[in-house]
């Protein structure tokens, strides 16, 4: 049970904010206004204030957010993201599927050796042997360490000179052990994509812009795993124990939706009042 103060539940979700997010150039700047459109004509919010009773006289709190798109900052991507019709969209999985344990495999070092790195069945044998096997219905992500250079747009890719981004993913080896053998619901990442952009520059065959090797094996229906990108805080998360919670916005047909991504951690702590 989670008690009022508790301290057992970490946000890995990003603010959604005009400035300090890391962007994949796809994704536009978001425009927050306080202009509403109505059909009175244009209302500026926040409404005024009543000094003595602190209500609102003409209106109501609200803003407007511009060029939002479905994958803005931490989000949830169904395998209609990579498939498309023969996908599912984020609202056709039961509510089940976000919601599962949280293993979290911590490749900062590797990371730091190599920036392209990919995690590979030795990495997940390795956990379990700590941690047990990891269960059916899990939620696993790769925890890299970037997150510390979020909206630091030439660390958190790891661009190169040439503007080329670097960073680790999963191998198609261990996506396959993962999805096969272990029957996971969510894989995900503090990075922009469960897999690395290398894996692009290695593809024999045009894809879509979506697809690589590893949404094949994840994604691919009927596997359609779920995928979790950009989550923060992943150093405040043991790596075994935790529950996830990811559910995304309730998007009608929502290939991606923006999630508010919740870990409860195994021990309750209270703060002192």
């Amino acid at each position: 049970m989670i008690r009022p103060g508790a301290t057992n539940v970490i946000d890995l979700s990003y603010p959604i904010q005009p400035t300090g997010m890391s962007l994949h150039p796809v994704y536009p700047p978001i425009i927050i206004t306080p202009d509403v459109p109505s059909r009175e004509g244009i209302l500026t919010f926040p409404a005024t204030v009543d000094k003595e009773t602190g209500y609102p006289v003409n209106g109501f709190y609200s803003r407007v957010i511009h060029q939002m798109m479905e994958g803005h900052g931490t989000h949830v991507e169904g395998s209609s993201h990579g498939f498309g019709e023969l996908g599912r969209n984020i609202d056709d999985y039961p509510l089940s599927r976000y919601i599962g344990p949280l293993a979290v495999l911590n490749v900062v070092e590797q990371t730091r050796a190599n920036p392209d790195y990919e995690i590979t069945v030795e990495d997940i044998l390795s956990w379990e042997a700590r941690n047990g096997t990891i269960p059916q219905g899990a939620a696993v992500v790769l925890h890299s360490g970037r997150g510390g250079y979020w909206g630091i747009d030439q660390a958190y890719f790891g661009k190169d000179e040439r503007g080329r981004d670097h960073y680790p993913g999963f191998g198609v080896e261990s996506a396959t052990l993962l999805v096969g053998e272990r029957g996971i619901s969510m894989l995900g990442t503090d990075l922009p994509t469960v897999d690395s952009p290398g894996q692009k520059g290695r593809m024999k065959t045009a894809r879509p812009f979506a697809s690589t090797p590893v949404r094949d094996v994840v994604q691919r229906p009927p596997n359609d795993v779920i995928i979790l990108e950009y989550l923060a805080n992943l150093e405040k998360v043991p790596e075994s124990g935790a529950l996830v919670i990811a559910a995304p916005v309730n998007l009608a047909d929502g290939a991606q939706g923006m999630a508010r991504v919740l870990a409860v951690l195994p021990t309750l702590v209270t703060r002192r009042t």
